[in-house]
Order: structure tokens, then sequence, then C-alpha cells
């Protein structure tokens, strides 16, 4: 635990030092990040409104039309990280947590040769160097290989 609350503390330090060193925005970033929010603060205020009817019984879900075939599977599907965030969460608390689900790929890869669904089993490593990592993968592996032998 020494060394991660050691590991933890110079990050901060690393973090506050790069903040303190970035240039401050141009006027015109300033206001482009305004505007994203502006229209990120709308949509969300029409999603809430949406949702607000749905709850007072006005309308159903189904009667909203969305255009699946511009979706990744060209149908409804209902897909989460909530695993993998939950996993990041413990693992700032824990060390070191790992994770098994059903992963998605990004990409439309919808033929025989690709799968847009496996499942995947995903370590979540807080506050440690590459090195660590490297030895983390290795002893993994040579547990699943002594396990299928």
């Amino acid at each position: 635990m020494k060394k991660l609350a050691k590991q933890r503390e110079k990050d901060a330090k690393k973090a506050a030092k790069q903040a303190s060193q970035a240039p401050a925005p141009t006027e015109e970033e300033a206001k482009a990040d305004q505007e994203k929010l502006a229209k990120l603060a709308e949509e969300e205020s029409v999603a809430a409104e949406e949702a607000e009817r749905v709850a007072r019984g006005e309308v159903t879900w189904k009667e909203f039309k969305i255009d699946y075939s511009q979706d990744f599977f060209s149908k409804p599907a209902f897909l989460t990280v909530s695993g993998q965030l939950g996993g990041e969460n413990y693992a700032c608390a824990m060390g070191d947590v790992y994770t098994f689900g059903p992963t998605f790929r990004a990409e439309n890869s919808n033929t025989s040769r690709h799968l847009a669904e496996f499942w995947m089993i995903e370590p979540e490593l807080a506050f440690i160097d590459f090195d660590e990592l490297k030895d983390c993968a290795e002893s993994y592996l040579k547990y699943c290989i002594k396990f299928a032998l």
C-alpha cells in the first residue's frame, strides 16, 4: 500500500505541474468549447424532456422513430461499458481488479471473419508502470497455459 500511496502522490504532483504549465486557451478555442458545451446541454435537455414525456405516459418509446439502418448492427442493440467503468473505479480504490464479460468491436465488422461480440478478461491495474504491466501479462499467460495442460 505504501508503494501505491507514493505513486498516487507522484502522479498528483506531475498532474499539478502539467496543469500549471499548460498554455491558456485562445479566445477562439474558448468560444468553440463554449459552443460545444451549449450544443451538448441542448441535446441533453431534449433527451430529458423526451424521457419526462414517456414517464408521464404522454408517449411511449416506441413512438420515437429511429433509423436503425444507420447503426452498427442495423437493428436495435443494447450495449454498455458499465462493467469496464466500474472496474476502473475499483482499480483506483484497490489497485488491481479484473473484469470478465462481453466486449463489442467498434468498427463495422459484420462479416463471417470478424466477431462483433466476444468475451474477454480485462485487467484494470491502476498506478503501474510498463514493466509491471508486462509482468502481469506474462504471469496470466503462464497461469492459463498451466491450467490448460
